[in-house]
């Protein structure tokens, strides 16, 4: 007698007999994703409130500042426009000024391991780790102007430390009207003028001192660089994330929007995927 061959089983009925066989196994790989998700987690948070406590060591961030011997003695030169004691010297006598070393007193007892100039101040670094602007103390007043704030003495170089406490800082770079820094915790700080959302706070005002970006959080930066109203940093995995004046396309976004909080750069190059960034330089409108 003729046997009808069999009828085929359905994919749902293969699917369904398929997920009963390996139930238990899909089980146990679930159980082992949601531990290790749960593990990157706690990673996560314990780099937030570590990079927050200042306890990275830039051994840690595969990077090492430049070391100053009792021996050596650093010296910044400066000359230019001096109409608000950004060059040190102890006046603020206008533009035109030949070169002049900075008096050493300046620093406190520290030594300039880096400096980095904007429009009406000077940035400088020590081998303390401490920040001392030199120039206008408020940035914030008169951002646009470019005179002398009513009021305020500009007479005599404003000296002004800046501390931020519990965090060594390892870098600093100026923009037009506002300075960035990142510590040795791989956490940015910045302060100044925070129109365009220069700072990266997430809003355009601006702060006298300085704040940590909080949108870099979790992100070991090893570099930072700033443009006229636009910020940058590079982080150790080769990122790089941008914010701020975004007129020129300068932030790499596509679009010649503002950001007012840091954004990734994507990293496919009209086709070619761009190589990790290890070092930046910022122009007006470029990077």
């Amino acid at each position: 007698e003729r046997q009808e061959p069999a009828e085929e089983p359905s994919m749902d009925a293969v699917q369904a007999c398929l997920e009963d066989m390996w139930a238990p196994e899909i089980k146990a790989v679930e159980s082992v994703c949601l531990k290790l998700l749960a593990g990157v987690e706690d990673v996560a948070q314990e780099v937030v409130g570590r990079q927050r406590a200042g306890s990275f060591q830039s051994n840690e961030l595969s990077w090492d500042p430049p070391k100053v011997t009792p021996l050596e003695t650093m010296v910044i030169t400066a000359f230019g426009d001096n109409r608000f004691g950004q060059l040190g010297s102890g006046t603020a006598n206008g533009e035109g000024q030949p070169p002049i070393n900075i008096p050493q007193t300046v620093f406190q007892g520290a030594q300039p391991l880096q400096v980095s100039s904007s429009w009406r101040n000077s940035v400088v670094l020590t081998n303390q780790y401490q920040i001392i602007q030199l120039g206008v103390r408020d940035m914030t007043q008169g951002a646009l102007e470019g005179k002398p704030m009513k009021g305020e003495d500009v007479s005599q170089t404003q000296v002004t430390p800046l501390p931020i406490p519990g965090h060594q800082i390892m870098s600093v770079a100026c923009g037009w009207q506002h300075s960035i820094a990142v510590s040795s915790a791989g956490v940015v700080f910045s302060w100044g003028y925070g129109g365009y959302g220069a700072l990266g706070h997430g809003h355009m005002y601006s702060s006298q001192q300085p704040q940590m970006v909080e949108g870099l959080l979790g992100k070991l930066v090893q570099s930072v660089a700033a443009g006229s109203y636009s910020s940058c940093a590079v982080v150790t995995n080769g990122q790089l994330f941008t914010w701020g004046w975004g007129l020129g396309g300068q932030l790499g976004h596509g679009s010649r929007n503002n950001q007012m909080l840091p954004q990734m750069v994507d990293q496919d190059c009209h086709g070619d995927k761009m190589q990790p960034i290890h070092k930046v330089a910022f122009g007006h409108q470029h990077i």
